[in-house]
């Protein structure tokens, strides 16, 4: 404060008591598109995530870079069961998990044979069953599907080919599977982030727009252009389903602003002030 501001500075020991200020949380979950979403060199769409729900809630990352659905299954009920703090003694405020995002496919739809192919309809039962563990391990917790996004074949099989490696994906098969994910929401009632749409527009058939690096660096992995297509396609369906997630409306920043509490008593005006905005 300014000298003129009317206030004396004066120190004020902490208390010993903690208060419950742990956030509610978001879990991103899925494989390398989702690990590689954090990165602030690309403007990744977890890092826009994050930063869109800052001081309201915590974005969790569990990206699993080269994973598929056969073996992320096997991992969600663990990542459900520790990403949360444990309560304070004594709290009545429990942190709950609000929404989690899952984003498969890209590795499932390599060619049969490969070390990560999975069979379309086990993909499908797969991101079935893990939306299942969700509802039963977090039964408010909201759930968005994510389709594998386009694959820009020119540059993944120049980024193969620098490393000595065969091609291991078609179009075709990404497509199917991003596809796949769009039916398993319709079956189960779940909303979806169909990517195709977004990159492409209208139905989302692919066009030789996906290899430029603009949009995939490598031809699989968004750069900062198509992580900002993907990163509004995700803030679209999450603020259009479940309006009470945009925190750009009644959801409140876990603390209050700088200059909305007393400071005569910090410990009670901060924490008095944030509960009273839950």
């Amino acid at each position: 404060m300014t000298a003129d501001s009317g206030y004396t500075y004066t120190r004020q020991d902490v208390p010993d008591t903690i208060y419950p200020i742990q956030l509610d949380q978001i879990i991103v979950f899925g494989d390398s598109i989702t690990q590689e979403g954090h990165n602030p060199l690309i403007n990744g769409w977890v890092a826009s995530l994050a930063h869109f729900y800052q001081r309201r809630l915590d974005v969790i990352n569990r990206g699993m870079s080269g994973y598929t659905s056969e073996w992320c299954k096997h991992l969600l009920p663990s990542v459900l069961s520790t990403t949360l703090p444990a309560p304070l003694p004594n709290s009545t405020h429990q942190p709950k998990v609000r929404l989690v995002t899952i984003c498969m496919g890209a590795n499932d739809a390599v060619n049969e044979g490969m070390r990560q192919y999975c069979p379309l309809p086990d993909f499908k039962q797969n991101l079935k069953e893990m939306i299942s563990m969700v509802h039963s391990k977090h039964p408010d917790a909201k759930v968005l599907l994510i389709s594998a996004p386009p694959l820009g074949l020119k540059l993944w099989k120049a980024f193969l080919d620098e490393r000595s490696l065969p091609m291991d994906r078609v179009i075709s098969r990404t497509r199917s599977y991003a596809q796949a994910a769009i039916e398993v929401g319709a079956e189960t009632n779940t909303p979806v982030v169909d990517t195709w749409k977004a990159f492409f527009g209208g139905n989302g058939e692919w066009d030789e727009r996906a290899d430029q690096a603009s949009w995939f660096y490598d031809g699989l992995h968004p750069s900062t252009e198509g992580s900002q297509v993907l990163w509004k396609a995700v803030r679209k369906a999450i603020v259009e389903n479940w309006p009470e997630l945009d925190p750009n409306g009644d959801m409140k920043e876990v603390l209050p602003p700088w200059d909305q509490f007393g400071i005569d008593d910090l410990a009670k005006e901060l924490f008095q002030t944030a509960s009273e905005r839950k």
